[in-house]
């Protein structure tokens, strides 16, 4: 019995098709992750302003704080983190930070204050996080 075997193939190119699909599937991975940052990043803060600011190298591990600006009526400012918004003394934070340490050993916290916050309701928030041993605070600002 005779063995047939495969025909030549005349085709001069290379199938590109499954180099497509790959490409197509990290696209769409990639605007996923970029819409959970900016959705990360409420709009509500104004953030200030500085000359010097340095972008941060990696993302991971990180709890981000939004203090919120000084409501009308006076008294502290909220503030929003893991998208949950937390009033003055700051207690539900602490335990928000501790279970996040716990996970994680190295938290990075981004304190993203509005610009009008004075320094008094930002304090409570460092030493919280000083507390609960964050690996670092950096404050976020946007560049002129």
């Amino acid at each position: 019995m005779k063995r047939r075997g495969l025909q030549p193939m005349h085709d001069d190119h290379i199938n590109v098709t499954p180099l497509i699909d790959v490409v197509m599937c990290l696209i769409i991975f990639f605007l996923i992750c970029g819409d959970l940052v900016v959705a990360d990043m409420s709009g509500k803060v104004d953030l200030p302003v500085a000359k010097n600011g340095q972008p941060l190298p990696e993302i991971e591990d990180r709890v981000v704080v939004d203090v919120m600006p000084l409501p009308a009526s006076g008294g502290a400012p909220d503030i929003s983190v893991l998208g949950q918004t937390i009033a003055y003394p700051y207690d539900a934070f602490a335990a928000a930070l501790q279970d996040a340490v716990s996970k994680h050993r190295e938290v990075k916290v981004i304190v993203r204050a509005d610009k009008a916050v004075p320094y008094q309701f930002i304090a409570p928030i460092l030493r919280i996080c000083s507390q609960e041993r964050a690996a670092s605070v950096h404050f976020a600002t946007q560049e002129e």
